[in-house]
């Protein structure tokens, strides 16, 4: 019995086993892609299909009208169920090529011909969306096109295609066209209650090269450079896409062999030019270069000559050129020119950077056929560089035979108005440059330069050997050095910065230029004298004032105690508070130091004081005076605090006349002014009673009061004053 049970139990699972294992095999997809299935469109875009915006957008094509390519996807499925298998498909669609698969579409959706659902992905069911039209030919209903699933027999199995049909032929399939983008989908087959699935991404892409059109041939010719210029335009016919329109595609182009892929430059844009130089006569191929819009790139080839008709490739000899200062230091920042003739217009070219004080002359630029070449050096600079007051001394001790100039390059720096003379007219127009009336030598350049084996005359000024060397052609012999002698105009002592790494020479010593610090009232009058603080003999002076135009306005300047300064010696200018003096003489002059340089006429805007409202502005103009031997002395700019009433000496002081002397009262009371001759009798005798401020107490001339020296004497409440006055 026992045995019989066992056989029967081994028999049912002989039988049942094998169709439980069939059933759970059944059915089956094979295979199931596991990446991405890329879609390639070599096809012309139909302008008519998936172009129903705002439903369809091409971010690259800044279009509606998305491309499409033909499909065929598929599966391979067997079922050994023995019942009859369900196919279906669901495709989730990226319409807006944002990365968002917002719309699906299923096998068992019915839709009008040429529709279909849009925006329907997060819906129950996928039944809720905006219709769209993907199929937009001219045709009746009945031609349009509708989504389909073709099902035919395979070998052992099924093959299951998403197809297009339309109403009029519904047995009759079509490959389905199916838009550019990133898109899903998910086949499914159900047999015997069992369910498989097969989802993979997919992607519909342009895959077609543009094609480019190459003009044939082309020619270029050397130019005076040395180098000859190809165009794109010059190789370029024209380029097509299936896609991106001629106008949206991107050219290039490269010598060929240089590279297998769409040639950009470092800052990833196209070469539209190409350069060849004389090594490159002769004929070279060019790669033409093509890229759309997706990426797709091609080329074609060209065939450009490059020429030297002229013989600008011919190699003539290179020279040196430098231009160098009186201290022997090279001048920066000199372009040396190149000019050849006999042209109409003339040939001229600009050569070459320095480089360690030598700038390389490459003459092959000159034309064939030139009768003759020169070279000549260009400097731009600032014209007040190496220019000031001191300059003026040394032009007027020349003038007036003082003190000769002792170098001929001196007749040249002082001729800034180009006259072959130096005159009076010079200093007047370098001393506007010093006070800021003008900032360039209107007739002259800032710059000119001699060759360096010109001899030049004292008198008169030579012009022959000024500016460039000429030479003949053809090139018989050559200089093996251009050398150039710079003159910086105005500059006599050669105090011109010749470099950028240069800084003016500091003095040895410095002076101060000393004031008593005064605070004013609104609306009064003030009369500052500005000292030296040591007495001495003086060549000349220069500084630059600043006065806040806020709290001072400027009435006048004077400077008694400077001989020859007049009103073209200063300037001022009250709504930038600007002020600029320069003095020069060319026979040391002496100044004592109660003797006043100047006297500033100032009226008050605003209470101040000088001190906050007065300084020197060295930017512009460094201040600066000259002992006798020609010493410069920088100057330092002190305002002290008044102890007592201040007092400036008599004015003039010798004087033909009457005399005067300005005064500054901290508080109101009597003022008494004596004179006294050489005997102690009294000549002169002022008394006034006046209130707290600045005044001036006068005498008068009077003839009867015969020249010599006189002992003035000046008493307040708040201090006493005397001196000495010369009437001549």
């Amino acid at each position: 019995m026992n045995s019989l049970l066992r056989y029967v139990l081994m028999l049912c699972l002989w039988v049942i086993l094998p169709a439980v294992g069939l059933r759970g095999q059944c059915p089956r997809i094979h295979p199931c892609p596991a990446a991405q299935v890329t879609i390639c469109d070599y096809s012309v875009n139909d302008s008519l299909l998936w172009n129903d915006g705002p439903y369809t957008w091409s971010p690259i094509l800044l279009s509606e009208d998305i491309y499409e390519a033909a499909a065929n996807l598929s599966i391979m499925f067997t079922d050994t169920c023995g019942t009859a298998p369900v196919v279906s498909y669901t495709i989730f669609f990226d319409l807006e090529q944002d990365n968002l698969q917002e719309t699906v579409l299923t096998s068992n959706m019915v839709f009008p011909p040429g529709k279909m659902l849009y925006g329907n992905a997060f819906s129950i069911d996928y039944l809720e969306g905006d219709t769209m039209t993907f199929d937009k030919r001219d045709f009746p209903d009945s031609l349009l096109y509708r989504f389909a699933l073709e099902v035919s027999p395979s070998g052992n199995g099924w093959v299951a295609v998403l197809r297009w049909n339309n109403l009029m032929a519904p047995d009759q399939y079509s490959q389905a066209r199916l838009p550019e983008g990133r898109h899903r989908i998910v086949w499914r087959v159900v047999s015997g209650g069992v369910t498989k699935t097969c989802e993979y991404n997919f992607r519909v892409r342009d895959c077609l090269a543009p094609e480019v059109y190459c003009l044939q041939p082309a020619a270029i010719n050397i130019n005076y450079d040395q180098l000859a210029e190809l165009n794109i335009l010059d190789v370029l016919d024209y380029g097509l896409d299936n896609i991106s329109p001629e106008n949206q595609l991107m050219f290039s182009m490269q010598k060929a062999g240089a590279g297998t892929v769409f040639p950009l430059n470092v800052f990833n844009l196209p070469f539209i030019k190409l350069e060849y130089s004389c090594a490159d006569t002769g004929l070279q191929i060019v790669d033409l270069w093509v890229r759309d819009l997706h990426g797709n790139a091609g080329f074609c080839q060209a065939s450009v000559t490059v020429t030297d008709t002229v013989g600008f490739c011919v190699v003539l000899p290179v020279a040196c050129a430098r231009a160098i200062f009186g201290n022997q230091d090279t001048l920066d920042n000199t372009v040396f020119q190149l000019q050849a003739g006999v042209f109409t217009p003339p040939f001229a070219s600009e050569l070459f950077l320095l480089s360690e004080g030598c700038a390389e002359v490459n003459l092959a630029p000159i034309p064939p056929g030139a009768t003759y070449a020169l070279v000549q050096p260009v400097k731009t600079d600032i014209a007040l560089n190496g220019v000031s007051t001191f300059d003026l001394v040394l032009i007027s001790k020349h003038i007036l035979n003082v003190e000769s100039f002792q170098h001929p390059w001196q007749y040249l720096a002082a001729d800034v108005n180009n006259s072959n003379t130096v005159t009076t007219f010079d200093i007047a127009l370098i001393r506007k440059l010093i006070l800021g009336l003008v900032d360039t030598f209107p007739q002259n350049t800032t710059w000119r330069f001699i060759s360096s084996d010109c001899v030049l005359p004292p008198l008169p000024l030579p012009l022959a050997c000024i500016g460039n060397v000429s030479f003949n052609m053809p090139l018989g012999s050559i200089y093996p050095d251009f050398n150039f002698f710079g003159i910086k105009m105005g500059d006599i002592n050669g105090s011109a910065l010749t470099n950028s790494a240069q800084s003016p020479a500091t003095p040895r010593n410095m002076a101060k230029l000393l004031a008593s610090d005064v605070v004013s009232e609104p609306g009064e009058t003030l009369e500052v004298p500005f000292y030296l603080d040591a007495s001495g003999y003086r060549l000349g002076m220069q500084l630059a004032l600043g006065v806040d135009p806020s709290k001072f306005e400027i009435t006048g300047l004077d400077a008694p105690n400077l001989p020859g300064f007049d009103a073209s010696c200063w300037t001022y200018n009250n709504q930038s508070g600007a002020l600029a003096l320069s003095w020069a003489v060319p026979v040391p002059h002496a100044l004592l130091p109660d003797a006043p340089a100047f006297v500033l006429h100032l009226r008050a805007r605003s209470a101040a004081s000088l001190r906050e409202s007065v300084q020197l502005n060295n930017q512009r103009l460094q201040a600066e005076t000259y002992q006798a031997d020609g010493e410069k002395q920088n100057l330092l700019l002190t305002f002290e605090a008044p102890q007592q009433a201040l007092l400036v000496k008599a004015q003039p002081n010798p004087s033909q006349g009457g005399a005067s002397w300005p005064l500054r009262l901290n508080q109101s009371g009597p003022v008494q002014l004596d004179l006294f001759d050489a005997h102690g009798h009294v000549r002169f005798h002022l008394q006034q009673t006046l209130n707290h401020g600045t005044h001036r107490l006068a005498m008068p001339n009077d003839t009867s009061l015969p020249p010599g020296v006189y002992t003035w004497r000046i008493q307040s409440s708040e201090a006493t004053w005397s001196g000495q006055w010369v009437k001549m």
